[in-house]
């Protein structure tokens, strides 16, 4: 079966060293990497914005 495949963009991001150690620290308690804690809590924002 062919898998459907989501476009997705690219963004580079500059985090304050603060900013990067705190965001670290809750993904780590989440049991997940940055990157993907980064990407939900960002869809999850964005949904709920409704726009």
């Amino acid at each position: 079966m062919a898998e459907t495949v989501k476009p997705t963009k690219r963004k580079i991001i500059n985090l304050k060293p603060e900013t990067f150690r705190s965001l670290s620290i809750m993904a780590a308690k989440q049991g997940t990497n940055l990157k993907h804690f980064i990407e939900t809590t960002l869809d999850e924002i964005a949904a709920a914005s409704g726009e």
